[in-house]
């Protein structure tokens, strides 16, 4: 087994019974027409065998994966990026919304499970796809408008105290779009760093969530660094969704003709 993953039941707890989510975990038929697969179904062979199959823009997409992990200093991630051009890469991804500071420990657990994955698959193919290489993928989910659920960080001071830091994000604004000043990403750190203990580390974590220092960046760009710095030695692959939303126009087409499907 490669990852363990959460039970249907489990699904259904968390999400609600009514939910789309759980009512595909169970193996609903009317949540199950929508997917390739079942929830947990498949070996990794049939898996990567499946996606193998399909014909993908390989080219264009590891030419904008390149070009943006090079602009936000993941010159690592850059490289991985373009061997997605080759029909034997495949990428391993996780997902959220951006957040403060590159988002919660949610997020950075989400990033580390997709390279440990992205690590053993290799190992979990059969011999036809033991020499492709699998690449963890960080779909930084920027489209989204939702202010009020990322725009904070609380962090405890020595007394145990929540001190809460603003990003003061306008709601309905896609953080692809909201920009962060370099005074604003300043004040944040600033604020940060009055909170937390003096560590050895405090300098490494500060370069990583003030780069660049000078001009706006976006909200969602901002969060790209951060994980892409935090991840620097690995080679993960950040990815907005807009870098590639020309070459999404058939899939989100195919959405919008079904969306009266989904309730």
């Amino acid at each position: 087994m490669i990852a363990e993953s959460i039970s249907s039941a489990e699904v259904e707890s968390s999400a609600g019974p009514k939910s789309f989510g759980a009512a595909y975990a169970r193996g609903d038929a009317d949540a199950r027409r929508f997917f390739r697969r079942g929830y947990g179904d498949d070996s990794v062979s049939a898996v990567v065998r499946d996606v193998a199959s399909r014909s993908y823009p390989r080219k264009e997409i590891a030419g904008a994966l390149s070009v943006y992990n090079e602009r936000i200093g993941n010159p690592a991630g850059a490289a991985a990026a373009r061997s997605f051009e080759s029909a034997e890469t495949f990428a391993v991804i996780a997902g959220q919304q951006p957040g403060v500071f590159g988002g919660g420990l949610l997020t950075l657990f989400k990033i580390a499970s997709a390279v440990s994955v992205a690590g053993r698959l290799p190992d979990a193919a059969t011999s036809r796809w033991e020499n492709s290489r699998f690449i963890p993928v960080f779909w930084n989910a920027s489209e989204d408008s939702d202010a009020g659920e990322v725009r904070t960080a609380y962090v405890p001071d020595g007394e145990g105290r929540l001190v809460k830091i603003d990003a003061g994000l306008a709601d309905g604004v896609s953080f692809d779009r909201a920009v962060v000043s370099p005074a604003a990403r300043v004040a944040m750190v600033d604020g940060l760093f009055r909170v937390l203990r003096e560590t050895k580390f405090g300098a490494d974590l500060r370069r990583a969530l003030e780069v660049p220092t000078e001009g706006d960046l976006t909200f969602g760009e901002w969060t790209s660094r951060a994980v892409a710095y935090a991840f620097r030695e690995i080679g993960i692959v950040v990815v907005e969704p807009f870098m590639i939303r020309d070459l999404m126009r058939e899939t989100v087409r195919r959405i919008a003709a079904r969306a009266g499907e989904i309730r």
